[in-house]
């Protein structure tokens, strides 16, 4: 397992406890392909679908890396209806 997978399960992992601590009831995505990593669901009624994301910043002036959502991200809200969000974890 390389640095860069390891602290991406770790991120992942981080943000799964942030939304059990909110009452959402979270399940992870197992295909590598899937455009989001979790999904979120809480009694309420509200679901989250969520790719996690490493804050990155710049090595020149260490300004934060803003992200956005990829390609196939956009395709899966434009024919799905539904909206992936980004968690920006640290």
């Amino acid at each position: 397992m390389t640095e860069k997978s390891k602290k991406g399960t770790m991120m992942e992992l981080k943000a799964i406890i942030k939304f059990m601590c909110k009452g959402y009831h979270v399940s992870k995505s197992i295909d590598p392909q899937c455009p989001f990593d979790l999904v979120a669901v809480h009694p309420n009624g509200d679901i989250k679908f969520i790719d996690v994301k490493s804050e990155s910043y710049r090595i020149k002036d260490k300004s934060k890396i803003n992200r956005i959502l990829t390609k196939n991200q956009k395709d899966f809200k434009k024919t799905s209806g539904l909206n992936i969000s980004l968690e920006m974890m640290g």
